[in-house]
């Protein structure tokens, strides 16, 4: 598996004190965010926001406690503009296109984050997904902790995103203390590359707040590929059951979703939702490679079907037993 069950289960190691952490009144992570977002009016749609805007937003009303866990994941997956725009690549690839206008001494670090599909290998996707950003908090708890399991936070993408916006930030310091003449192109510059870095950050803070009020992982594309459009993957492990969704958005074929359960090691169900006719008689054609390639890899297929895509299609593992009213939820981020 991309993810294994070893791997899932010491991401929820920690998931007691995080989630107090994230719920405390006084929280250093929350005012900081809280401080560096520009005022919001009131009157204005939450759905109409920015990502940062609509963070702050949220971090808000979690600082407050006057939102439910379940009505923080509705704002969280209501929000359409964040939801359906993320392209994490397609920004990754506009961050390094404006680094080449001003090297950074993070600009190498940022070139790595970028891999295409055709480069992804099952081991290099499960070490892309950990080090996506859903996990550094996780990470830095395990590291006060002395916890052996933690991942390498250097390579982590939003550990080198904060390390980035804080060299910029630097440097536009540095920058207001010059002529304003000779200041303003190295200014603007210096400018639209925080702008994206902090919409970096802001989308994969997105994500961790999905994951910690969806009682599972919700990731980006960690891979660059020009038919996407947008993409999420939603991976959930409970008792001896493995849950993943992808969701896919690509520009010939429109939306898919693919839904795969395993069950113990071995066996596994897999529902394919397309919209694109053309797309559906394609895999409907090729059902048998799929089926060569699971039983080569040892897999009981149990089933496997293709149906009408539809936004909701019914998850085995939605809201089960683990939502409760005071947040102990099966927190991997």
């Amino acid at each position: 598996m991309i993810l294994q069950n070893t791997t899932v289960l010491n991401q929820q190691s920690n998931q007691t004190q995080l989630i107090n952490i994230i719920n405390q009144k006084s929280n250093p992570m929350l005012d900081s965010m809280l401080q560096n977002s520009s005022n919001t009016s009131n009157s204005t749609n939450i759905n109409q926001l920015n990502p940062l805007e609509f963070l702050k937003t949220i971090f808000q009303s979690i600082k407050d406690g006057d939102s439910s866990q379940n009505a923080i994941l509705e704002m969280l997956k209501s929000n359409y503009n964040i939801k359906n725009g993320i392209n994490f690549s397609e920004n990754i690839k506009e961050l390094i296109t404006l680094l080449k206008q001003m090297q950074t001494s993070n600009s190498q670090n940022i070139n790595t984050l970028l891999t295409h599909i055709k480069d992804i290998e099952p081991q290099i996707l499960q070490n892309s997904l950990l080090n996506s950003g859903i996990f550094m908090e996780s990470n830095l708890l395990k590291m006060a902790l002395g916890d052996p399991r933690t991942q390498d936070i250097t390579k982590d993408t939003k550990s080198i995103l904060l390390q980035l916006k804080n060299e910029l930030q630097t440097q536009l310091s540095k920058q207001a203390q010059i002529e304003q003449s000779s200041k303003n192109l190295q200014t603007n510059t210096t400018q639209n590359l925080l702008n994206q870095t902090e919409k970096l950050i802001a989308q994969i803070e997105y994500f961790q707040l999905l994951s910690i009020y969806g009682n599972g992982n919700y990731f980006y594309l960690p891979f660059y590929w020009e038919e996407l459009v947008g993409g999420t993957i939603y991976t959930k492990y409970e008792k001896s059951k493995t849950y993943c969704e992808l969701d896919l958005e690509l520009q010939s074929y429109g939306n898919i979703k693919v839904m795969i359960s395993l069950y113990g090691k071995e066996s596994i169900d897999i529902s394919f939702g397309v919209k694109n006719q053309e797309f559906k008689s394609k895999l409907q054609d090729n059902l048998k490679l799929l089926r060569i390639a699971l039983n080569k890899a040892e897999f009981n297929l149990m089933g496997i079907q293709i149906i009408d895509y539809k936004e909701q299609i019914k998850n085995p593992y939605k809201q089960s037993s683990t939502t409760n009213s005071n947040n102990s939820l099966g927190l991997k981020v």
